[in-house]
């Protein structure tokens, strides 16, 4: 309700304002008067919410009163009412300190109530304080600003700032941080960056949601689109007054920034309350401030049959539903004015099968920190369980009324002593809830015998009845049953008592499985921290990770992945699996890509995942599983994989605490991963170092020997050169000499060439030549080799598949020579009978030239094969190796390809051959 004065002289006026307020807002009150003093004397004793004054009176002028009023501070709002609206009569008035105004057009006083309205809650909110910075670099507009805002709008703080430097300094770089400002007000031409820049850098770097207001000089549409595009909330030209509306737009662009932050609350609120009444047994509901449901949790429909939508259709259902002898107090507690306190309402509905049943209905105001109304939130509570008991209650003794109606643990009445112990002989309804059983199930089961499974071996049950029968009580935990055979823990607390007229025992149990299920979970992640400090491999320890799981849940269907950066694939590093065989794999548009974009953990349903895949979100990757559980895992808030169960059997595997317990296990199982992975890197290098000292230590004796056989050679013939030598010696002894020495130079050159390789100083001298008469040169230089090597066992061709006599290459030959001389020597070095092919594979496939040796020779062991191009690597590496060499040959080979920009392997066979690849690039003569 609200008390309104309305200054009018004029009955005509007066009587169709009243007249129209009556219909529109029947509960307000309107006091009239025709002169200025009465108008003063009720503003004085009586406190109006508004007040309205014409203009034109017998004692006075209505703006005269309100100069009067405002000097006084006095902040009551006023609307002036004026018969002749012109420009300067209304710039007089708001100059004046008037709220609003309204012409005295025809129909004016239809829009009285709505305008009253507007004015009391724009007034409220000009109450609000707001914090203004103001870029301004001329000190005469920002103190006629100042000065005008001190007069007009003393809500509106005003701070200067000479630059745009100078602002941004003063807010903050991000959103996270605290802004003291409300509203930045820019002038568009500033030193340095303009309004435009400065709010690009607001809104687009720093993300900031303060009110952004643009004052220029001068009215450029484009110029005030581009700034609304921006995101500035408001646009003011300096025209002539424009200061007597600067208060509106600074407190309007303020609140609809407030607006989008307090819906954005909001909305988060409202999230977070669908989360969990989505989940609670209770019907729990939400109404807009029409009275119309827009939310209403799953549980509507168990309690009252109707699905939520009916009531989002008919804001009346709960009241039709109503019992008839409760719907006249269900529609007066609906009817009731919002401010009135909350309170709890029972009464009876009849749902949709037509069943009675108790409901406990509880609703409450929901406004925000503004005080702005935002409807009413409530529970519906089906208390007929409650009502029924209650009954049952009232025809028992008074301590079992007591007992049942404070108690929600599970009570047990049983016999001690004698053949009958452990038989029940009462129960409360908490104790058919925890159990599963109906009361007249209970009634005729023992127990010991029907529910007890596992006691803590504190007392045997002599030990235990002894104690009871001796008066004193006992306390335990212990394990039992429930109907479906689900196991859980209770702490119990027996006391003896006298239950109609025989002794017997009153147990309460508390179920404490999610106790037991907490410590469970502590030891786990204990056990998988620990068994991530043993001597085990990645491999076992993610097997012991699946094993402490399973004891918790379903681990059958088991996968670790870790993420690969930088790219769309991950690395399976374990999986157990009833159905398939998992290798590494593209995440894009998978369940696992969602788990690792959000992550969150996931819980996925079978019919969930075939809504993903026909709505495009996943691919159709034939998901076979009932449900699907993901949990990222995560170092210093960085995900590095994903956990991954499935069952392909049970769609209720796996609960949403299921899933909240994988998160908090699943930072100790990251640590534990990466924890293996560095030991697994160590392991790695320290074997590689091992490895590359073995190979030194190898290269040093080979080299030694290597070296020492032909240096023996020379040392030794030549000194039995003399002149009484002879002449058929001399020749032998010289061939040998020089043979030794070749070899020598040959090591030496080998050595130097490594040394030039790593030290970058080794050049290609290109040109262009035809590839055959290439070929047939090295062709004629293996023949003369292999007379050398004295091998006529084996067969040497070259092959040639169709190649163009006219097909050039342009590479540096000397080295391309060098390249297939090397692989054509370990080729008669190592084939002692069958045959060596070379050549060109022909077509050239993809600008390149693919050359080959291949040779029926001794073959390289398999595990030697990813070695063989490196430094010191020699097939047989033993001290009575028949092979000479130092190892650098293909080591040489490989660096020799790759420095004319071609790749090299090999394929091999041990006993059979091995044919050695590599590519020349097709280069054309520039």
């Amino acid at each position: 309700m609200r008390k309104i004065l309305l200054l009018e002289d004029n009955t005509i006026d007066s009587e169709l304002i009243k007249k129209e307020l009556s219909i529109q807002r029947p509960d307000w009150e309107l006091c009239v008067v025709n002169k200025i003093e009465k108008a003063r004397t009720q503003i004085n004793e009586t406190q109006y919410d508004i007040a309205l004054f014409d203009i034109n009176l017998p004692d006075g002028n209505g703006i005269d009163l309100l100069v009067e009023l405002r000097e006084n501070k006095i902040k009551i709002p006023i609307i002036v009412l004026t018969a002749g609206g012109t420009e300067e009569l209304v710039l007089a008035a708001l100059k004046a300190g008037a709220s609003n105004y309204i012409p005295k057009k025809l129909g004016y006083y239809k829009i009285v109530a709505e305008q009253i309205d507007y004015t009391v809650s724009r007034a409220i909110q000009n109450s609000q304080l707001i914090s203004v910075l103001y870029i301004e670099h001329h000190s005469n507009d920002y103190d006629l600003t100042k000065r005008h805002l001190r007069k007009h709008a003393q809500h509106i703080n005003l701070t200067k700032a000479i630059d745009s430097q100078d602002a941004l300094n003063l807010l903050p770089i991000s959103n996270d941080l605290p802004c003291k400002y409300d509203v930045l007000m820019l002038d568009y031409k500033l030193p340095g960056l303009n309004a435009l820049e400065i709010s690009k850098i607001i809104r687009h770097d720093r993300q900031l949601s303060i009110a952004i207001v643009i004052v220029t000089g001068q009215g450029n549409e484009s110029v005030a689109l581009e700034a609304l595009k921006i995101g500035v909330d408001d646009f003011i030209v300096k025209r002539k007054n424009y200061l007597l509306s600067l208060p509106y737009v600074l407190t309007s662009a303020y609140q609809r920034r407030e607006l989008v932050r307090q819906q954005k609350i909001l909305k988060q609120s409202e999230t977070k309350f669908r989360l969990l009444a989505d989940y609670a047994a209770d019907w729990e509901f939400w109404v807009n401030p029409q009275g119309e449901y827009i939310y209403n949790s799953p549980a509507c429909k168990k309690i009252s049959g109707y699905l939520p939508e009916a009531f989002e259709k008919n804001k009346n259902l709960l009241i039709e539903i109503a019992s008839p002898e409760y719907k006249e107090l269900v529609d007066a507690h609906f009817a009731r004015d919002r401010s009135e306190p909350t309170k709890s309402l029972e009464f009876i509905i009849i749902s949709a099968d037509g069943e009675k049943k108790w409901i406990s209905h509880v609703c409450t105001g929901v406004y925000d920190e503004n005080g702005n109304y935002h409807g009413q939130r409530g529970i519906n509570k089906d208390i007929s369980e409650q009502k029924k008991r209650e009954l049952e209650l009232i025809q028992s003794n008074e301590r079992f009324i007591r007992l049942f109606e404070d108690l929600g643990d599970a009570v047990f009445v049983t016999k001690i002593g004698g053949p009958r112990m452990g038989e029940i002989l009462e129960v409360n309804p908490a104790a058919t809830k925890q159990t599963g059983y109906t009361k007249k199930e209970l009634l005729q089961m023992n127990i010991i015998r029907d529910l007890f499974v596992e006691g803590s071996d504190e007392l045997t049950m002599d030990e235990w009845d002894a104690k009871l029968q001796a008066g004193k009580f006992v306390s335990t935990t212990e394990r039992k049953r429930k109907k479906d055979g689900t196991e859980y823990w209770t702490e119990v607390i027996v006391t003896p008592i006298e239950f109609n007229g025989e002794k017997a025992s009153l147990s309460i149990n508390r179920d404490i499985t999610e106790h037991k299920r907490a410590e469970l979970i502590q030891q786990i992640i204990l056990n998988i921290s620990n068994a991530s400090q043993e001597n085990k491999t990645l491999e076992e320890t993610l097997k012991f990770i699946q094993s402490e799981l399973g004891r918790l849940i379903n681990t059958e269907n088991f996968l670790v992945a870790l993420t690969n950066n930088g790219t769309n694939n991950v690395h399976v590093v374990y999986y157990q699996d009833k159905k398939d065989e998992i290798k590494d794999f593209s995440i894009e548009k998978t369940l696992t890509d969602l788990v690792l974009k959000k992550g969150e953990p996931m819980l996925i349903l079978k019919e969930q995942a075939k809504k993903l895949e026909e709505n495009g979100v996943i691919g159709q990757i034939g998901f076979d599983a009932e449900t699907w559980l993901g949990i990222p895992l995560k170092i210093k808030r960085k995900i590095t994989g994903i956990l991954v169960i499935q069952s392909y059997t049970n769609p209720k595997a796996y609960t949403v605490k299921d899933k909240e317990v994988l998160e908090i296990i699943s930072h100790q199982i990251s640590l534990s991963i990466e924890r293996k992975q560095e030991e697994e890197k160590l392991r790695i290098a320290l074997d590689a170092a091992q490895e590359s000292d073995r190979m030194k230590t190898a290269f040093l004796a080979n080299m030694s020997h290597e070296l020492r056989t032909p240096l023996n050679a020379v040392i030794g013939f030549s000194a039995l050169l003399d002149r009484q030598t002879n002449p058929d010696d001399i020749e032998e002894f010289s061939q040998l000499i020089q043979k030794s020495g070749l070899n020598l130079l040959e090591i030496v050159d080998e050595i130097f060439q490594v040394t030039l390789i790593e030290r970058g100083e080794i050049g290609l001298d290109k040109s262009q030549k035809p590839v055959l008469p290439f070929l047939n040169e090295l062709f004629e230089i293996v023949l003369i080799k292999q007379k050398n090597f004295k091998n006529n066992s084996v067969h040497i061709q070259l092959e040639i598949q169709s190649i163009d006599n006219e097909l050039a290459l342009y590479t540096d030959f000397n080295k391309l020579k060098q390249i297939m001389l090397s692989l054509l020597n370990n080729a008669l070095k190592f084939t002692h009978k069958g045959a060596i092919l070379f050549g060109l594979s022909s077509p050239v496939q993809d600008n390149k030239f693919l050359f080959y040796v291949k040779d029926t020779g001794i073959g390289i062991p398999k595990e030697k094969q990813n070695k063989i191009f490196e430094r010191f690597q020699i097939i047989d590496d033993s001290r009575t190796r028949a092979y000479s060499g130092i190892g650098m040959g293909l080591f040489i080979t490989r660096q020799l390809v790759n420095l004319l920009g071609g790749e090299i392997w090999l394929e091999s066979t041990e006993g059979e051959g091995t044919t050695f690849y590599f590519t020349v690039p097709r280069d054309e003569k520039k």
